[in-house]
């Protein structure tokens, strides 16, 4: 097969010899979205519908508390989701894109490592918030319920989450850039 310019088309094959588009690559390739789509939909849901909703319904105080109890299980559900998505694609990498890898300097190389390179930041910015930054900030809440003081006043509590907040932002666009670079 040529091109209009008469080039040769080579058809891509990989490892396995089978031709891209099977059922299982394409499984493979639901898994690693579906991940991501979770991960995505999910913070975009709680960070733009349900927190203007609470904050707006709740004291203060009330609705923190509330969405601090939904954002520690969505990170676990992230986790998972994180998960699947590395499941799906260490799956299409030793199945079918191992053999684009021996090509270190072309395009679909380059797109492979910085999917993977995102999936990396990703895993640590997640392993950040829940070994870090959410004990952090259950500690900062308990002194300050203990002082009987309100956390949106702390110094402390206002940084950590400040962090947590560009943190989620930075994850739900490294995780765009994930999808992006399939």
């Amino acid at each position: 097969m040529r091109t209009e310019s008469g080039e040769e088309i080579i058809p891509v094959r990989y490892t396995s010899g089978a031709p891209m588009e099977t059922v299982t690559f394409r499984f493979a390739g639901f898994l690693y979205h579906f991940g991501l789509a979770v991960w995505i939909g999910g913070s975009l849901a709680l960070g733009g519908l349900a927190a203007p909703a609470l904050f707006r319904e709740l004291e203060r105080s009330r609705a923190g508390a509330i969405f601090g109890g939904i954002l520690r299980r969505f990170s676990r559900m992230r986790a998972a989701a994180l998960l699947v998505a590395i499941a799906g694609g260490i799956w299409r990498t030793v199945a079918w894109e191992s053999s684009v890898l021996d090509t270190p300097f072309s395009m679909f190389s380059a797109i492979v490592v910085a999917r993977w390179l995102c999936l990396v930041v990703l895993a640590v910015a997640l392993l950040y918030e829940i070994g870090v930054l959410e004990p952090a900030i259950g500690r900062r809440r308990q002194i300050l319920e203990n002082d009987q003081k309100p956390a949106s006043g702390d110094a402390e509590f206002g940084t950590l989450h400040r962090r947590s907040e560009l943190l989620m932002k930075g994850m739900v666009v490294v995780a765009c850039l994930a999808l992006f670079f399939d």
